[in-house]
Parts: structure tokens; C-alpha cells; sequence
């Protein structure tokens, strides 16, 4: 009974605003309880193990963004495996989506970028599976796409680019449309760099379009893609368009 309360108050005291260290020791002490002991703590005070689940998570995200992924894996797994004991399999209802869709984008993407494709591959498709909104799927899809020209899979990474660049309304499909895209953007850009100074380019604002900036994502590896299955003019639309982006405050709605 000891264990069980102090393992409630160290998960209860953990929060964002911790010191990092705090975080990871509040994390390895917790996972280190056995797990017959963690689920009478789920059984006598129903969110211990979901509290323990967004303790690891923020833990692995922590890990993740240091590049350290060997770590954000082991804690990204034991938050996995938390949620879908506390869930009974149902993870992705309206309660706990949230939850669910972040540890699945930053699971499948710590995988991905570990090399370890199929299993990363399969965490990825659960998001594209599951997601209610194309907005919870594009960062996944990036992840992805990356990950298949890693694997020296391009067309896979194009079509996979594409799709995603399909479904926000940035792509244009067939040769006309890219020619008539192509011959836009170099107009535009050749006026704009005419009639706009290196101050006044420095001085845009900052793009913070989420959308947009994942676009920008998606066409970068659109272009590197393309150049590598031999599709010169979409190379030379893709950059064109990311280019567009950067000149433009306004984005889309300058043309």
C-alpha cells in the first residue's frame, strides 16, 4: 500500500513544467514497479495507468527531440502498451483520440527515422487508418514519405507526397497543369525578386501556417523524389511551388 500511494504521488506531481531530469526519474521508477503491481493501482484509482501513459509519452517526446530514439522507443512502447490495457483495445474513441494520435505519430515516426520501416510502417498506418481529420494524417504522411526514399522506394515516396499534397489542395496533376504551373510560378517569383529588396524579403513574417508548412515538407521531397525516378518537370513544378511559399507573406491568396 506504501509502493501503490508513493507511485501515485510521484505520477501525480510529474507535470510539463518539471525539470527534465525529474521527469525521466519519475518515468524509470514508475515502469520500474511490476506490472501486476501497476494494474491493481489501475484497478484501485482508475487513471494511474493513463497518467502513467502521458508521463512516458511526454518522456519520449523529450527523447525524440534530442535525436535520442533508442530511448523515446522504450518509453513510447510502455506508454503504447499502458494505453491499450486502460482502453481495452478501444484507443481511438472520441475520449482518449487525443492521446492515441499523438503517440502514434511520434512512435511511428521514431521507428521510421531508426530505419526500423515495417514496424514503423504499421504504427504510421494505424494514424491513416484511424484519424478523423486529413489535418491528424499529414505530418504521418510526411514521416512516410521521407521514410520510403530512405528505403531507395521513390515512386513509393512520390505517390505517397503527392496524395497527401492531393488531399490540401496543392498539386497539380497532369502535363498541361504543370506547364501552365511551372510558367505561373517563374513569372511570379522572377517579379517578385524584381521588385522586392533582401530587406524586405528578411522582413516577411514567419510562416505559422501548420498546413502550409507541412505542404512545403511535402513538396521538398516531392522535388528530390521526382529528380530520382526521372520526372524532371514535377522537380522543377515542386520547387518552383515551395519557392512561391517562402516569397510569399500571404501565401496563396497573393496570386
Amino acid at each position: 500500500l506504501l509502493l501503490l500511494g508513493l507511485n501515485r504521488e510521484i505520477s501525480e506531481a510529474s507535470d510539463e513544467n518539471s525539470a527534465p531530469w525529474m521527469l525521466y526519474a519519475a518515468a524509470d521508477h514508475l515502469n520500474s514497479v511490476t506490472y501486476s503491481i501497476r494494474l491493481l493501482q489501475s484497478e484501485e484509482k482508475g487513471h494511474d495507468l493513463l497518467q502513467l501513459t502521458k508521463l512516458n509519452l511526454q518522456v519520449g517526446l523529450m527523447a525524440a527531440g534530442k535525436t535520442a530514439y533508442a530511448t523515446a522507443s522504450k518509453y513510447l512502447l510502455l506508454a503504447l502498451r499502458d494505453l491499450e490495457h486502460q482502453t481495452s483495445g478501444d484507443m481511438w474513441s472520441r475520449r482518449h483520440y487525443n492521446l492515441t494520435l499523438q503517440l502514434y505519430q511520434t512512435y511511428s515516426n521514431v521507428e521510421l527515422s531508426q530505419g526500423h520501416f515495417d514496424f514503423g510502417r504499421r504504427l504510421a498506418e494505424q494514424v491513416l487508418r484511424n484519424a478523423t481529420k486529413i489535418e491528424d494524417t499529414l505530418q504521418t504522411r510526411v514521416a512516410l514519405a521521407r521514410a520510403l526514399g530512405r528505403e531507395s522506394n521513390h515512386v513509393e515516396s512520390l505517390r505517397v507526397s503527392e496524395d497527401a499534397l492531393r488531399k490540401i489542395g496543392m498539386y497539380s496533376s497532369g502535363r498541361v497543369a504543370l506547364l501552365c504551373s511551372l510558367t505561373r510560378n517563374y513569372f511570379f517569383i522572377k517579379k517578385y525578386l524584381r521588385t522586392h529588396t533582401d530587406e524586405d524579403i528578411l522582413s516577411l513574417p514567419l510562416l505559422d501556417d501548420n498546413i502550409q508548412l507541412i505542404g512545403m515538407e511535402l513538396m521538398l521531397n516531392s522535388a528530390d523524389q521526382s529528380f530520382y525516378v526521372g520526372d524532371i518537370l514535377r522537380m522543377m513544378v515542386s520547387s518552383s511551388d515551395e519557392l512561391d511559399l517562402c516569397c510569399s507573406s500571404k501565401l496563396w491568396a497573393n496570386y
